[in-house]
């Protein structure tokens, strides 16, 4: 007889993998809570993609609730870890007040005005190693990428294109969103009781936003100074992910297959707005204002495919959707 929906495969709860699995988690978890350690302003991002990901590995819950289950994203993005530009960066984004040159149009355009000529300004200042690595049962499989965390090119026209000295215009092309990490991909085949079992994993996910724009700056005196920008955003995400376990015995093999794919991305309009006074030749205060994002449009879809197969029989549960929200 096929198994019964919701039960759980031998492999899952009995055999090797499991174990490979759960160990997983828990070095994903002591990970989290060494970077959690370090920026404990936003824990919350860490630990929400910790928790999903280990609701995802954790196939002992899963089938438990039977065959159609979609499991939560594993994505861990760098939102609010490492800000564009190297001087801003270096002083965690706090530059609204102070910025003056062709990073203005990004972080306050009230600021462009204060450049006097026309310039450039292209960074990529934070790089990051991103390694995984499945291991258990006397192996290990794992990869290693280099990326970078986000990106920032922009300019400000100025001397001699604007001869106007109280008006400056600006544009600028940013990434301030990028999680690009190494493919997770681990097979493994060893001894069960009465029987061998085979197992593999393999996942792979990527994020980022990039927003793309135009900023003017306007001196209405000698401290007091505007600024205002319109940008695209456009954030793009996409994971596939599949597990595979087959046990083998003396009485017949059960196999569970379980793939998940994902992709979608959408696209918002954003108005920006910021103002400069100087209190003093050395004190000087600024406000930026972000519009929430008026959504244009967008694409996604779902793909799931859960399948259990024996000696008598097999149960298929599979589920697309090309307009998922």
């Amino acid at each position: 007889m096929p198994p019964e929906s919701g039960e759980p495969l031998p492999s899952w709860n009995d055999g090797p993998a499991r174990r490979v699995i759960l160990g997983l988690v828990a070095r994903l978890i002591r990970r989290a809570g060494m970077e959690v350690s370090r920026q404990s302003e936003r824990p919350a991002g860490w630990l929400r993609g910790v928790i999903a990901l280990a609701t995802l590995l954790a196939p002992q819950a899963a089938w438990a609730q039977g065959d159609f289950n979609l499991p939560p994203s594993g994505m861990v993005t760098n939102y609010d870890r490492v800000p564009i530009g190297q001087r801003e960066g270096l002083e965690a984004g706090a530059y609204v007040a102070r910025t003056d040159d062709a990073g203005a149009p990004w972080f306050n355009p009230a600021g462009l005005v204060l450049s006097e000529k026309s310039a450039l300004n292209g960074s990529s200042n934070a790089y990051e190693v991103t390694s995984i690595t499945l291991e258990g049962i006397g192996t290990a499989k794992g990869s290693t990428r280099f990326s970078p965390t986000g990106t920032y090119f922009g300019g400000v026209l100025g001397a001699p294109i604007v001869s106007n000295r109280n008006l400056r215009l600006g544009f600028y092309y940013a990434k301030p969103q990028s999680w690009s990490p190494s493919v997770l991909d681990g097979a493994f085949s060893v001894p069960a009781a009465g029987g061998t079992e085979a197992f593999s994993y393999s996942s792979s996910s990527g994020f980022s936003t990039i927003i793309p724009g135009i900023a003017a700056g306007y001196r209405l005196s000698e401290r007091f100074r505007v600024g205002a920008n319109l940008s695209f955003a456009i954030t793009n995400m996409n994971q596939v992910q599949s597990i595979s376990d087959r046990l083998i015995l003396t009485g017949g093999a059960t196999t569970g297959i379980r793939s998940f794919v994902t992709d979608g991305n959408t696209s918002q309009l954003l108005f920006g707005g910021g103002v400069q006074y100087d209190l003093s030749p050395k004190f000087t205060i600024g406000a930026l204002m972000v519009s929430p994002g008026l959504r244009l449009g967008g694409s996604s879809k779902i793909e799931f495919q859960n399948s259990i197969f024996t000696g008598s029989g097999s149960r298929e549960v599979t589920f697309g959707d090309e307009g998922a929200t």
